[in-house]
């Protein structure tokens, strides 16, 4: 189950049981996103606008779809979805 809350009480109720893996995210305005992902070397203006739209400005994901990914989001959205299948 994924549920996205900024309730601190929900985070508590959460993070009680031993099955629940936390991961507190954040994410940035556009203006502010594409100022980081141009910090960190794009190949082109088509990849910041995709990352973009693909991770609705999430500053976690955009470093790690540069630096471990090397900006090929296809292989992130799959490593993503294998993460995903049961």
């Amino acid at each position: 189950m994924i549920a996205t809350t900024s309730e601190g009480y929900s985070l508590d109720r959460v993070s009680r049981h031993r099955w629940a893996s936390i991961s507190l995210i954040w994410n940035l305005d556009e203006k502010a996103f594409i100022e980081l992902t141009r910090q960190l070397n794009p190949p082109n203006e088509e990849v910041v606008e995709r990352a973009w739209r693909t991770t609705g400005g999430n500053p976690r994901t955009l470093i790690e779809i540069a630096m471990k990914y090397e900006w090929d989001i296809d292989s992130w959205l799959k490593s993503v979805m294998e993460s995903l299948a049961p």
